[in-house]
């Protein structure tokens, strides 16, 4: 969120939809094939975001169903361990406000993306991994790089007292904010004026819930 002071944590909880209410729109019937795999960065700083967009086809119903479809990418870290990352179907939107209420509509196509934020200094190596119904395939790796920055992590369990939160470089957190539920004919705008005002007064974390018909269905349904 935009002007909270230091690090800022937030949660979002979600029920979810019925699954047939969101496979129709990006429901998809081609022969299965990885074409291209985009790094957005060659080089970043520790915890800094690498996004590989992935250019893909393949048959499925439901893009958000991992038994009908999976994109994930398999990192080799600088110390030779790996980790999968789960892809996702990314669809842009604008937001827009008239007469007092918010619009959101799409203003993109759909794509697929993963995200990772490397927290070793050193060369990293992703390998990009499509399954659908009638098989699977791989991309030929590409390979980034992430030197140190000044990024204090993310916030775990402190390895000191797990009854306490820490970041990584061992930094203490303390959270300190709010459930914050839902907005009003807003939306997504009242957001912008709340979080904002939080931070203002010394708050670091908000925990947003996506369950209300207004909210849920502004951010989840087709366009």
């Amino acid at each position: 969120p935009p002007d909270l002071p230091g690090q800022c944590s937030m949660t979002l909880i979600a029920w979810p939809l019925a699954r047939a209410a969101l496979a129709t729109p990006y429901a998809q019937q081609q022969p299965l094939e990885l074409r291209s795999v985009r790094l957005s960065y060659e080089a970043v700083a520790c915890y800094e975001r690498v996004e590989l967009t992935v250019d893909l086809s393949a048959t499925y119903g439901n893009p958000f169903d991992p038994e009908d479809v999976a994109l994930d990418a398999r990192v080799t870290q600088p110390d030779g361990q790996t980790v999968t990352v789960p892809g996702f179907l990314d669809r842009p939107f604008q937001r827009v406000l008239t007469n007092g209420q918010e619009k959101v509509t799409p203003s993109g196509d759909p794509v697929w993306r993963v995200r990772f934020a490397p927290a070793q200094p050193g060369g990293y190596t992703a390998v990009v991994a499509l399954r659908d119904r009638t098989g699977q395939r791989e991309s030929k790796p590409v390979r980034f790089a992430a030197k140190p920055g000044n990024d204090p992590g993310f916030v775990r369990l402190s390895s000191r007292d797990r009854r306490y939160f820490a970041f990584d470089n061992g930094q203490a957190y303390f959270p300190i904010g709010e459930n914050v539920c839902w907005g009003g004919r807003r939306g997504t705008r009242d957001f912008d004026d709340w979080l904002p005002a939080l931070g203002r007064a010394g708050g670091n974390y908000a925990r947003f819930w996506l369950s209300p018909c207004w909210f849920t269905f502004a951010l989840e349904r087709p366009g």
